[in-house]
């Protein structure tokens, strides 16, 4: 009781800004379905991180399945809740054999239990055929409707955890930094939603999961 009560003027000041509305969802944002399609939350993520770092293409987690922004007022305490890591935004250079890499690695965690750093990639176009064996999933991989070629280079935004090597993704801990925008994933979410002031659900249909590839 003595610590709560020692607590509970810095506890106000926070229910204060956690509460604090920062725009409105136009739908439910929900990471349901987001290891067998895109999901408007992920896409959210992806959009953010582009504009953070000043690129078309970005790369990460397509969040926990439970978690989700509701239609109607969006708080700071509402982000805090989906976006909880303190993860920075990143902008990388990747050759599309290590994009394709990335991919191939997060098709690996297709179905496993411990699956929580499953990925998505936006600004390229891709198929996930999770009947096929792990590090033989990825087909079609294209950027601007050309196919990604081993050698060539992408412009990609990713978070920090991701930068360091995090999840698995070692091939990105190998890739040159080119800039670190100081932004937090969680702080760039909060301004989009601020200046956008209304966010609609969308999809892209930029990759898809194919879960049998058997004849029909």
């Amino acid at each position: 009781p003595e610590v709560m009560a020692m607590m509970a003027p810095y506890k106000t000041v926070m229910d204060d800004y956690l509460g604090k509305v920062v725009g409105q969802a136009a739908g439910d944002f929900l990471a349901t379905d987001g290891r067998r399609k895109e999901t408007a939350l992920s896409d959210l993520t992806l959009k953010v991180l582009c504009e953070a770092a000043g690129t078309d293409v970005a790369f990460h987690d397509v969040w926990a399945l439970d978690k989700h922004l509701k239609a109607g007022p969006i708080t700071i305490g509402d982000v805090f809740r989906v976006y909880f890591y303190e993860d920075a935004i990143y902008l990388v250079e990747l050759t599309g054999r290590q994009m394709q890499s990335a991919l191939e690695h997060t098709a690996s965690l297709w179905g496993q239990k411990k699956d929580y750093t499953f990925g998505a990639a936006s600004g390229v176009t891709y198929a996930m055929d999770v009947s096929r064996p792990a590090g033989d999933r990825i087909a079609g991989l294209a950027y601007r409707g050309k196919p990604v070629e081993p050698d060539q280079k992408l412009r990609v935004a990713i978070n920090s955890y991701h930068a360091q090597g995090g999840g698995g993704y070692k091939m990105f801990k190998d890739a040159p930094l080119l800039k670190n925008t100081r932004m937090w994933v969680r702080e760039a979410v909060i301004d989009h939603i601020t200046r956008q002031k209304t966010i609609t659900p969308v999809t892209d249909g930029n990759w898809t999961v194919v879960e049998s590839s058997a004849p029909r």
